[in-house]
């Protein structure tokens, strides 16, 4: 997990929060900057994640616009609670923390889309939301962390903390160690016809295909593949796979096969979660096609790759 914001002054701190609230940290941000992903996560512009009213999205009284990211995996504290007693009576919690809270923001980002740390997209927009009006409080980013019971926590105290794991998901460590963790993302659209193709993870400067490149070598892959495809109404179905294939020959070899159909929406956002062995001197690949309907458009695509070492 990262601090986006670290080189900002800070003009509500915790310890400030702790005299009139449950907590947060408050930045200085000018009205519409754009907001990235602490953590990697899915976010909630609406509705309630989890049970608790301090899993509430939306339109939250003086919160103003809130939204939630509610993290791949749990967070370790770095560094323990200061001690401050959040309105003079609630000590910090030292849970776990699982989701990060942001407030009073102008506008919101994609509901329901997965971010990575760091994420290019932005999760929402700074502004003075407050009270159902959109200029109803100052202009600044109020955030805070939240454990699974639904306690404030300060997000600075998890700064550094693994915000993702192979596939998103936590690695059982009797199962297998993670040698080598990498992200790969792709923004261009692309359309998929009816014939294979290949799909890059990099375009420019120069295209790049094989996502075990920098991974580890040979070995088991965890992969989680995420997709977005637009054009893609109901009637149509993909069909992906994850090719294995021979650096000199090259000779392929299907890993993993696997399938998306299209919605009513003419929408769809897939996680596709594969294991893959890659044998020395192989690359590996993802291949898609069209096996029926029109012929949809993949607006973004991206991988979440672990080479693991089984014990």
């Amino acid at each position: 997990m990262r601090d986006p914001w670290a080189a900002l002054r800070t003009t509500g701190t915790w310890e400030d929060h702790a005299t009139y609230s449950l907590g947060g940290i408050d930045k200085p941000l000018a009205y519409g900057t754009t907001l990235t992903a602490p953590a990697a996560g899915v976010l909630h512009t609406s509705g309630r994640p989890r049970a608790g009213d301090e899993f509430q999205c939306g339109w939250v009284g003086s919160a103003g616009r809130r939204s939630i990211l509610i993290l791949d995996r749990p967070l370790e504290r770095v560094r323990p609670s200061s001690g401050a007693r959040m309105l003079g009576w609630y000590v910090e919690s030292g849970d776990p923390m699982v989701a990060l809270v942001f407030q009073h923001q102008s506008r919101f980002g994609e509901h329901g889309r997965h971010f990575d740390e760091g994420d290019p997209y932005p999760i929402g927009w700074s502004g003075a939301s407050a009270n159902f009006a959109d200029w109803g409080g100052d202009v600044h980013l109020h955030w805070h962390g939240l454990t699974a019971r639904g306690e404030r926590v300060n997000p600075l105290a998890y700064i550094g903390a693994a915000s993702s794991g192979a596939g998103g998901s936590i690695i059982d460590p009797k199962e297998a160690d993670v040698a080598t963790h990498k992200t790969f993302q792709c923004q261009q659209d692309f359309k998929i016809r009816t014939k294979w193709q290949r799909f890059p993870w990099r375009t420019t400067p120069d295209r790049q295909e094989n996502l075990a490149q920098g991974t580890g070598g040979p070995g088991l892959y965890d992969v989680l593949l995420n997709f977005y495809v637009k054009d893609f109404p109901a009637t149509s179905q993909i069909e992906g796979r994850l090719v294995v294939v021979n650096a000199k020959s090259g000779a392929a070899s299907a890993g993993y096969a696997f399938t998306i159909d299209g919605s009513v929406s003419g929408q769809v956002r897939a996680a596709i979660p594969a294991r893959v062995n890659v044998p020395a001197g192989s690359l590996l690949v993802l291949e898609l096609r069209t096996l029926k309907g029109l012929e949809p458009t993949l607006d973004l695509w991206g991988a979440d790759i672990a080479n693991l070492v089984v014990s």
